[in-house]
């Protein structure tokens, strides 16, 4: 298992416990510590690739701030789709909405 250097030091502190080490981890003081023991162990099994990927993934989860575009930024849009069409995507979305086809996917 390939780790940064930062990691190492928490791996070499053998005589403490692996939830202490955990909590000296910025920010996770609040993980349940179970949780975060065996996704340590089952990361830990992964070829190094995968664990990258993994880490890649858990990034993902914790990004903060908002995403999409400000309402104001699309005003400039207002209009574009006939109001024809948006009666039948509206009735459409009423019509199907939490219907599933089991064949589709």
């Amino acid at each position: 298992m390939l780790v940064s250097k930062q990691t190492s030091m928490y791996i070499i502190e053998s005589n403490r416990s692996t939830t202490e080490r955990i909590h000296d981890l910025t920010g996770i003081q609040k993980m349940n510590m179970n949780i975060a023991s065996e996704a340590a162990r089952k990361m830990a099994a992964l070829p190094y690739e995968q664990q990258e990927k993994t880490l890649e993934f858990m990034k993902g989860l914790t990004l903060s701030g908002k995403s999409g575009v400000l309402g104001e930024k699309l005003l400039k849009y207002a209009g574009f789709i006939p109001s024809d069409d948006l009666k039948a995507m509206s009735q459409a979305i009423e019509s199907d909405c939490g219907k599933t086809e089991a064949n589709e996917w």
